[in-house]
């Protein structure tokens, strides 16, 4: 490993980490192994309206990050969510 690799809070930063870094610059053809990952299952369906403008943005952007627009839209709630928690009530 040439550079070790920063820790990364959230999947927003991880994200813009990877779409902007040469990973070049912190691994070697020796560094990679084969690795499972483990998801979490999604057990519960919900429904919601969304504006045709709105959903072409979240395929748009989606698109942009190699994703399905139902895991990005996981994804930024997910990232957004706690932090709405705690902000203070108006």
């Amino acid at each position: 490993m040439k550079k070790p690799l920063p820790k990364l809070k959230s999947r927003k930063d991880f994200g813009k980490f990877f779409s902007e870094t040469d990973l070049g610059d912190y691994l070697e053809a020796n560094d990679l192994r084969l690795e499972s990952i483990r998801l979490r299952q999604q057990d519960k369906l919900i429904s919601f309206r969304l504006s045709s403008d709105l959903l072409a943005l979240l395929k748009k952007a989606a698109l942009r990050h190699h994703t399905k627009y139902q895991r990005l839209i996981r994804s930024i709630l997910q990232d957004n969510i706690l932090n709405y928690l705690r902000s203070p009530r108006v």
